[in-house]
């Protein structure tokens, strides 16, 4: 039975009226022209003994998905990271992709960084294949398909996102949610239901649920189009349509209700991630705020009506006026969730490729001299002269098929979308202060409000905890593809003098600005920029090379591109025309490919991979000396654990020689080396040292407080950023510290390494004087009710402040954690423990038995009751149970089970008492396992549907 909807007949027919050229081809010209442009960009990463050294891909991704690959080898499934931040949940953080099927290719018996370098890679080829099945699906001929994946692939949009993995995962699978949804709207087809379920669950397994949020606005989109619009109009002389569905209107329930079921079972897919990153989303410092940021907080703050304490007096109405349409307050999460927008200035680099000057290896970013540029995403947003030309020649907003009118806005939305900060708002300021010479700052008014990335942060559920508009350029430029490929196929059979005219003007136009550049090009070099903190002096004469080459590669590119179509024109008169036409069809496919080549192949940074297997000095450094001191410590500190250790200054920490411009082009492989060996976050994992003060996506908001307002009682700063105080150093059972050579400690000593131990430039090593071990015992415990709005920055922040310091001669000064413990429980505590008379030293001494990711056992003695302290992270995962120390085989003692508390703000507390005892510390997140057995339930669902289908097709 044939479900309601667009037809199979019409689909049968559309796809007759469009051209389906080039049928005799060699079997091998397809993939080479999907791989080969590929596999030459990437070239030094597949034939060299090197990796990726360019932001997240170098110093975020690598080290963790190493570290993840170690953590399966040993038997664990990677669910708690212990080398960060006194611990974290890693599960939780979605950029870990752990369960992401992908995965599978790190347990090949090859070097790590050469599969690391493989599953980069395999995501582009992955990218372009899925573009080339959309476009197929939407009945474009093969080289018009080529074309639009090579365009979308190799795209700075996309080819760029090695810097950011789990990004070009989400790229990779986007044009399947495409063909899937159009499979589903166009036909009810129910194989495209599994498959858009399927996708969506990929790209939230692969680490980026916002491109699964994304694709299914796409589907809600493209109902809305099926329903609204009018066909276009037909004359005898109108082109062959891009209709290739019947829309039929009454029938909207069959679709939607399919879109639902795909919806739902990709949330089953994907459970065992989307349960533990939602709990941990809750306590982060993404949901966290001080005046409502969407509609949804704000509703919650009319109901709550408690906006007093910690909106500084405001009414509730004003507090929403003020979050909402506001300027977002500096380094919150709202303001971050506004970083990396795309300037509107840089669309110009869709026609001229590298026109803002290029990022790497010197910078050459001349764009930034404009009043109000946002940091670069990517450095190029160029996807090929045709690819561009034919999507935007396509789009029809109205009067066409539902298809084109869907990918129209959905291109037209997004694009908009990837500007972000640049919204109404933006405009109101800058014409307030250039034109009225007034202070903007003195607006009510957020640069973002009135922006599509501003509504959809205001209106749509969640949304507000993802951040960087950019990433919406990727569906945009992925839809104008999808739009490209069908118009191709117009381009390359039906004659066009407008084309080949506007083509000449655009090639005449790009060499007059070529000539001009070059002309007051000795002005241009005079400009002085500001260095970049990373590659020193700007380029000026650099820059304007670039532009001259931008300009002249447009113009030969568009000038042989004019030739190429006309000489496909001619051909059909020739007697063999189809043949014909499909070699300079394809000759057209393979011109895009080479400039593509030459205009994105620059954007690749890479470093000898050797490195990333390489401890480094400053761990070499900190391990000589920490097993130096085993055997000789009387201050109960854990000898036969690993240090930790923490890093300051990592925004604007970085060698002096940086100031000045790189003359061997080799300045990010020298940066990489250098944040490698000087301990950068992540790069400490396959070391083993604990960091205590790390950043990620998903930052719990209580440690973050914690360290934040510790600064505020600290005085030291170096690198511009404040080292925390001494005190909340002690308590993470920090023993090393890692900050600029010219930083002054006084509560460390400096430490001298020996002579074959060389540390990096502007990198100095520091002992703590006096610090915690990681577990210790105290006697006196002063117990807190447990913050109610956990989600209020002012109340978390206060609490934090309460936690720290206690009152002495009338002023706030630092509590002695070696003594006393804050707790904060509605639970009953022993009266001993909460006594004043009880504020004495521990004798107790806690050993380490066990210490693993995820389960923990320390053995200590009491004289008296107390609360042992452990100096790991809080997390309602963790488990504990006691027992006897004298329990043994013969005479086991059954566990008993132990109240954590949260304990020092974010902390482990159990009570104990007098006696000898054994602490067990299990982590058994119930997220995880519920997730878990979903998933796998749903997993095994998918594959029997797939059988079941397969087996029906057979009969």
């Amino acid at each position: 039975m044939v479900p309601p909807g667009e037809g199979s007949s019409q689909m049968q027919d559309s796809e007759t009226t469009l051209p389906r050229t080039a049928n005799r081809k060699p079997r091998w010209l397809v993939p080479l022209l999907l791989i080969a442009p590929i596999v030459v960009i990437f070239a030094p990463v597949l034939f060299a003994n090197r990796s990726f050294a360019f932001r997240d891909g170098a110093h975020f991704y690598h080290p963790m998905f190493k570290w993840i690959a170690s953590e399966w080898g040993q038997g664990r499934v990677p669910l708690w990271n212990p080398l960060e931040n006194c611990g974290l949940p890693i599960l939780a953080d979605a950029t870990s992709s752990i369960f992401y099927p992908g995965k599978l290719i790190f347990v090949l018996p090859l070097p790590f960084a050469y599969l690391y370098n493989l599953y980069i890679v395999g995501h582009v080829l992955l990218a372009a294949g899925l573009m080339y099945a959309l476009a197929r699906g939407l009945r474009a001929s093969q080289p018009a398909a080529v074309l639009t994946a090579v365009a979308y692939a190799c795209g700075g949009n996309v080819v760029f996102q090695y810097c950011n993995i789990v990004f070009l995962v989400g790229a990779a699978w986007l044009p399947a949610a495409l063909l899937g949804i159009e499979e589903i709207v166009a036909r009810r087809s129910w194989k495209g239901t599994l498959l858009l379920a399927v996708v969506l669950a990929m790209m939230i397994l692969g680490g980026d649920p916002q491109m699964a949020y994304h694709a299914l606005l796409a589907a809600g989109l493209r109902l809305v189009c099926s329903w609204f619009g009018k066909p276009a109009a037909k004359t005898e002389d109108s082109q062959p349509s891009l209709d290739v569905i019947n829309p039929v209107t009454s029938s909207w329930w069959y679709p939607t209700l399919q879109l639902g079921v795909a919806a739902t079972f990709a949330f089953l897919l994907a459970a065992v991630q989307i349960f533990p990153s939602s709990e941990a989303t809750k306590s982060s410092e993404r949901a966290a705020y001080k005046r409502p940021r969407n509609v949804f907080e704000a509703v919650a703050t009319v109901r709550s009506n408690t906006a007093g304490d910690s909106l500084l007096k405001e009414t509730p109405g004003e507090a929403i006026a003020a979050g909402i349409f506001g300027q977002p307050e500096k380094s919150s999460h709202q303001d971050r969730a506004y970083n990396f927008s795309i300037s509107p200035w840089r669309m110009a680099e869709f026609l001229w490729p590298n026109v803002s000057g290029r990022i790497v290896p010197v910078s050459r970013l001349w764009i930034l001299l404009f009043p109000g540029s946002s940091p670069a995403w990517t450095p190029s947003l160029y996807l090929g002269l045709l690819p561009f030309l034919v999507g935007v020649a396509a789009l029809r907003f109205w009067r066409t098929d539902p298809t084109t009118r869907w990918l129209s806005w959905l291109v037209l939305i997004f694009a908009l979308g990837s500007f972000g900060w640049y919204g109404l708002g933006w405009v109101v300021r800058e014409f307030y202060a250039t034109v009225l010479q007034g202070d903007s700052s003195k607006l009510s008014i957020g640069a973002p409000v009135g922006g599509i990335y501003w509504l959809m942060v205001t209106l749509l559920p969640t949304y507000i905890y993802f951040r960087y508009p950019a990433k919406l350029m990727v569906v945009a430029v992925c839809g104008l593809c999808a739009a490209g490929a069908i118009n191709a196929d117009r381009l390359f059979t039906n004659p066009s003098d407008r084309w080949v005219q506007r083509l000449k003007w655009f090639a005449y136009a790009s060499v007059g600005l070529a000539f001009v550049t070059w002309c007051i090009s000795d002005r241009l070099i005079a400009t002085r920029m500001p260095p970049t903190q990373i590659f020193g002096p700007f380029d000026a004469r650099g820059a304007c090379i670039d532009v001259i080459s931008a300009f002249l590669q447009a113009a030969i590119v568009a000038w042989l591109l004019q030739l190429l179509l006309q000489k496909m024109w001619a051909a059909r008169s020739h007697e063999n025309s189809q043949a014909e036409q499909a070699r300079w069809q394809w000759l057209a496919v393979a011109l895009t490919a080479v400039e593509i080549v030459v205009a994105n192949a620059g954007l690749l940074s890479s470093a000898p991979a050797a490195m990333w297997s390489e401890p480094g000095p400053v761990a070499a450094a900190i391990r000589l000396h920490h097993e130096q001191r085993q055997g000789t410590q009387a201050d109960g500190i854990n000898a036969q654990l690993d240090p930790r250790f923490f890093r300051g200054g990592y925004q604007s920490w970085q060698p002096h020689s940086y100031r000045e411009r790189d003359l061997k082009g080799t300045r990010m492989q020298d940066l990489t080396r250098w944040e490698h060996d000087s301990l950068f976050p992540k790069y400490h994992l396959p070391s083993g040292l604990p960091l205590v003060e790390s950043y990620g996506s998903l930052k719990p908001l209580d440690y973050e407080s914690l360290l934040l307002i510790s600064r505020e009682y600290s005085k030291l700063e170096f690198a511009e950023a404040r080292v925390p105080a001494p005190t909340v150093l002690r308590i993470a059972a920090a023993e090393y510290l890692v900050l600029p050579a010219d930083a002054e400690i006084p509560f460390a000593d400096k430490i001298t390494p020996p002579a074959n131990l060389e540390l990096p430039e502007n990198v100095s090593l520091w002992q703590m004087k006096r610090t915690q071990p990681r577990a210790w015992v105290v006697h006196h415990v002063v117990k807190l009710p447990p913050v109610i709005n956990t989600l209020d920055l002012d109340t978390v922040d206060q609490r934090a402040r309460d936690v720290l310091t206690e009152l002495r001669d009338g002023k706030p000064k630092m509590r002695d954690f070696a003594q006393v413990a804050v707790v904060e429980t509605t639970e009953p505590l022993s009266a001993e423990l909460l006594s004043v008379d009880s504020k004495i030293p521990s004798t107790a001494v806690c050993e380490f038995l066990l210490d693993e990711p995820q389960h923990v056992r320390i053995r200590t003695r009491l004289d008296r009751p107390g609360l042992m302290v452990v100096a790991d992270s809080w997390n309602q995962g963790w488990q504990a149970t006691l027992q006897p120390a004298n329990s043994t085989d013969d005479k086991p003692s059954a566990p008993q089970p132990l109240t954590i508390h949260r304990t020092n703000r974010c902390f482990r507390g159990v009570e104990l008492p007098a006696g000898e005892w054994i602490v067990d510390f299990r982590f058994r997140p119930q997220s995880f396992y519920r997730g878990g057995l979903i998933s796998a339930a749903s997993w095994l669902a998918a594959i029997a549907l797939c059988g079941l289908a397969y087996g029906w097709r057979k009969r």
